[in-house]
């Protein structure tokens, strides 16, 4: 998403991730909603609205307007991350160690992963991807 469609992303991310915790009965139902998501976001389809986000965040780094602007959003996705990962915390749905904060930034990591497999000669295959994703969700995350 270029700069100005970053509301965009920010509100289709917060609502993808809390729409797990309105169906979610359990800490199973949970890794089954954010396997579908992954599928969502990691998507070969996605690629162009990957590498919209990413080509936007490079020119703020010259420009304090526009960092000002991406800050405020990056920083309301990272809130509502958090809260998602403290309500699964809450439930007792997640390993209590992970720092939520970093859980945030990790899960938002993956996309930025794949946005580089987008651009490789050699890929890695989509569902390899995914599963290494539903392993770190499975193991690390879930508990």
């Amino acid at each position: 998403f270029p700069s100005h469609d970053m509301p965009a992303y920010v509100d289709q991310s917060i609502h993808l991730l809390t729409k797990v915790f309105q169906i979610a009965k359990n800490c199973e139902e949970m890794v089954a909603e954010l396997r579908k998501i992954t599928r969502f976001t990691q998507s070969p389809d996605l690629m162009p609205q990957r590498m919209d986000r990413a080509t936007s965040l490079s020119p703020a780094n010259l420009n304090s307007r526009m960092m000002k602007k991406l800050n405020a959003e990056q920083d309301r996705l990272n809130e509502a991350l958090i809260d998602v990962f403290r309500e699964a915390r809450d439930r007792g749905w997640i390993n209590k160690e992970i720092d939520i904060h970093a859980g945030a930034l990790f899960i938002q990591a993956y996309t930025f992963g794949i946005i580089i497999n987008d651009v490789a000669g050699k890929k890695v295959e989509p569902e390899a991807w995914n599963e290494l994703i539903d392993m770190f969700i499975e193991k690390i995350i879930a508990s």
